[in-house]
C-alpha cells in the first residue's frame, strides 16, 4: 500500500511524476545559457559570524564600515553580481564578475560572450534566461540580435 502522501487525495490514483522537460542540443552553439548569481561581499577573513560579534575581526570591520561611511560610502560591503554563459553540448564557459545585475549591463555582458563564443567557433543560435527582468528587457533583445532565438525557463 502506498504512502497517503504519494496518493491524489480526491481519486485514491498513485500520484506520478511527469518526465522532466529537457533542452538539450547536440551542437557546439545551439543551446548556450546565461543566469546571473548574487554574492554578497564577505571581508578579508571572515565576517562576524564566522569570529563572532565583539572578536577583532568584527571591530576591525565595523572599523571600515565606519571610516566608508565617513567618507560618503555606503555603510554596508554591498554584493557583487556574477554573469555567466554556458554553452550546453561542450560546456565552454564565459563567465564575468559585474557590479550590477541590471539590464543594460546584461546585454553588455551578452555581447561580450558572444564575441567569446565567435572566437571559439561557435555560431549562437539559441539563447535560455530564467524570467528576470534583465532578460526581458528590449536591450537584452536587441543585443541578441535577429538570428538568435530567445527560450525562457518555465516558473
Amino acid at each position: 500500500m502506498p504512502l497517503l502522501a504519494h496518493l491524489d487525495q480526491s481519486t485514491g490514483l498513485a500520484v506520478r511524476k511527469p518526465a522532466p522537460l529537457r533542452d538539450e542540443a547536440s551542437a557546439a552553439g545551439e543551446l548556450v545559457h546565461v543566469d546571473v548569481k548574487k554574492l554578497g561581499k564577505i571581508p578579508d577573513g571572515g565576517g562576524w559570524r564566522a569570529r563572532g560579534r565583539g572578536s577583532a575581526q568584527d571591530r576591525a570591520a565595523g572599523s571600515a564600515r565606519d571610516k566608508a561611511a565617513r567618507a560618503g560610502a555606503a555603510g554596508s560591503r554591498g554584493y557583487s553580481f556574477l554573469h555567466h554563459a554556458v554553452d550546453s553540448p561542450t560546456r565552454l564557459v564565459y563567465s564575468e564578475q559585474l557590479a550590477d545585475g541590471r539590464k543594460e549591463t546584461a546585454a553588455r555582458f551578452w555581447e561580450r560572450a558572444r564575441a567569446f563564443f565567435s572566437e571559439a567557433g561557435f555560431e549562437i543560435t539559441a539563447v535560455m534566461t530564467d524570467n528576470g527582468a534583465c532578460y526581458r528587457s528590449h536591450d537584452f533583445a536587441a543585443a541578441l540580435g535577429d538570428g538568435v532565438k530567445h527560450r525562457r525557463t518555465r516558473p
